[in-house]
């Protein structure tokens, strides 16, 4: 084990962590800067990225190289068996770290304020890359349907109602096969059920916009730019009003005042 994995797992493994924003991305600026294995660079990036948007800081050196991270892990499940990953830690699950990152990647695409059709264009991949996953689990279940919901907000903003109906429909069938998955006799974790409440209130809101643009109810309490940047971010709002107040400017929309769509 090098010094940039030494510091990984003293400082970015465990999800709790005591350093302050900023001596959390020095860290991994310093990890990202080094080689490393694939999985220890995967997991500092998704964390680096977001103690960016945490600072407010628009500088990210590292950001070119998502997609052949993403990549590189793709072609790893290629050749793997579910046997081999369905049990590893979230921080060496290939398809654990490719969420992340997918999930990582929209936020920064939201902070950095790139056009809607680039966004849009870069979810609707994510999608197809959830949809084409061999093997689900619970602990995949936050980020896949936090990015599910936002990718379902961005079509209803756009006008794309059917495709806001097929992607809120795909979700349905994805977070079957995941309940499906979990093993019989076996209870999850305590921190995977939470993913799954997360989830759950993330497809509560989703199902309010296909029921909004159905003309079945208009819950606006639930079915509004605020409530769906809340459902649908990693990023704790109230400590980044800077960040909710971009992700409310790309959602924001008359078809929210409407009804009947």
């Amino acid at each position: 084990m090098n010094k940039a994995e030494k510091l990984y797992r003293e400082n970015i493994f465990n999800s709790k962590r005591v350093l302050s924003k900023n001596e959390v991305s020095e860290i991994c600026d310093e990890i990202l800067s080094s080689s490393v294995s694939l999985e220890v660079f995967s997991s500092t990036l998704s964390v680096y990225t977001y103690k960016k948007i945490e600072m407010s800081d628009a500088s990210h050196p590292h950001f070119i190289y998502y997609e052949s991270c993403i990549q590189k892990l793709l072609d790893r499940l290629e050749i793997d068996s579910e046997a081999k990953f369905k049990d590893k830690n979230v921080r060496q699950d290939e398809f654990q770290l490719v969420i992340s990152l997918i999930t990582s990647r929209w936020h920064w695409l939201i902070f950095s304020e790139h056009p809607l059709q680039l966004l849009l264009s870069d979810l609707e991949k994510d999608f197809n890359i959830i949809s084409a996953a061999g093997y689900l689990k619970e602990s995949y279940s936050l980020n896949i349907f936090k990015t599910l919901l936002f990718l379902s907000a961005i079509n209803f903003v756009c006008g794309n109602y059917s495709r806001q109906l097929d992607v809120a429909s795909s979700g349905i069938a994805i977070y079957k096969r995941i309940v499906e998955n979990m093993e019989r006799g076996k209870l999850p974790s305590s921190s995977h059920f939470s993913d799954l409440a997360s989830a759950n209130n993330a497809i509560e809101v989703m199902l309010s916009g296909v029921e909004w643009v159905n003309g079945e109810r208009f819950r606006k309490e639930r079915w509004n730019p605020s409530r769906i940047m809340h459902a649908s971010s990693r990023i704790n709002l109230t400590k980044c009003p800077g960040f909710m107040d971009k992700g409310l400017k790309i959602i924001s929309s008359s078809g929210f005042n409407e009804v009947g769509l």
